[in-house]
C-alpha cells in the first residue's frame, strides 16, 4: 500500500475590491493499492486546482507539492486512530521546524510525537502513530 499526500493552498476574494477574505492550507491524504488507483484518484484531485467565481467571490485552489510516502505496514483509519489515542498516552507539540514547498512558501508546522514515551520528530500526528505501530508490530 501507498500513501499519497497532497498539499493544496484555497484563497477566497472579494471581486470588486480585491481583497483577501481567507486562506487556508489543507492536505488530502490518499492511500492506494496500485500505481493505477493512484493515477486516478490523483487526476480526481487534481480536477479540483483552479478558479471559480460565485457571489463575488473568487476561489482559487493551488496546488503546491504532492509527497509519496513508502508503504507502511500500519495504515490506521479513523476509527483505528481514535482508539489509539485513547489508549496510548499521546503527546504532541510543535518542534518548530516549517515545511516549505517548491516556491519557498512556509506551509506546514511538524512536531514531536511522543507515544508511551517513545519520542518522534518531524511527524504529522497521523504518520507518526502509524510509524509507532508499524514499529510495535515488528517487533
Amino acid at each position: 500500500m501507498k500513501t499519497i499526500k497532497i498539499h493544496f493552498k484555497d484563497t477566497w476574494t472579494e471581486v470588486s475590491t480585491g481583497n483577501i477574505q481567507d486562506i487556508l492550507y489543507s492536505t488530502e491524504t490518499i492511500h492506494v493499492y496500485d500505481e493505477e488507483t493512484a493515477s486516478e484518484q490523483l487526476k480526481v484531485l487534481h480536477r479540483s486546482v483552479g478558479v471559480h467565481t460565485e457571489y463575488g467571490i473568487k476561489h482559487t485552489r493551488e496546488l503546491l507539492n504532492t509527497n509519496h510516502i513508502e508503504t507502511r505496514k500500519a495504515n490506521l483509519s479513523k476509527e483505528e486512530m481514535f482508539d489509539f489515542i485513547l489508549n496510548h498516552k499521546v503527546h504532541i507539540e510543535p518542534d518548530g521546524s516549517i515545511w516549505e514547498n517548491t516556491a519557498g512558501q512556509k506551509v506546514l508546522k511538524k512536531y514531536h510525537v511522543s507515544i508511551d514515551n517513545v519520542k518522534m520528530s518531524g511527524y504529522d500526528l497521523e504518520d507518526a502513530i502509524n510509524e509507532y505501530v508499524s514499529r510495535q508490530r515488528a517487533n
